[in-house]
């Protein structure tokens, strides 16, 4: 059986990753910074990046509600979900960065989804299973890291 592959962190402050299933494809999150720190930034995370064999930089990829690969870039008409990460877009076009993906998240009515899980639900809890409801817990982005 072969090695798991591991992702490879820059080291602190650049934002990069090389994760060995996208290979040469490299991963950069949005810079903590403004303005024109934030252009630089971008590019010491493409000349890290580069020096490891990649050949194309993706980003920003961050810590999103379900995945670690997107931020909302605005417009901001919205306020933004709990933990969605949240990045200026000037930094990247200004680096030469394209959309080439967009995402929508969405408020919905949920009560049909939960009533038709409460039949599954009453089965694991038969079996032993603990049910907490996340508003019970130390708060929501405490929480929401368990699933990451």
């Amino acid at each position: 059986m072969p090695a798991a592959a591991t992702l490879v962190p820059a080291p602190a402050p650049i934002r990069a990753w090389v994760n060995p299933h996208l290979a040469p494809v490299g991963c950069a999150g949005a810079p903590r910074q403004e303005g024109e720190a934030a252009v630089r930034a971008l590019a010491e995370a493409e000349a890290w990046l580069a020096a490891r064999g990649c050949d194309r930089v993706r980003g920003p990829l961050d810590g999103a509600t379900w995945y670690a690969y997107r931020a909302n870039l605005g417009p901001f008409d919205a306020p933004p979900f709990p933990g969605e990460p949240t990045a200026p877009a000037e930094p990247w076009l200004r680096r030469g960065y394209r959309v080439v993906a967009r995402y929508t998240s969405t408020l919905v009515e949920s009560e049909a989804q939960v009533a038709a899980a409460a039949p599954r639900a009453r089965r694991l809890e038969a079996a032993g299973w603990r049910l907490e409801d996340l508003a019970e817990q130390a708060g929501f982005d405490e929480t929401l890291a368990v699933f990451h």
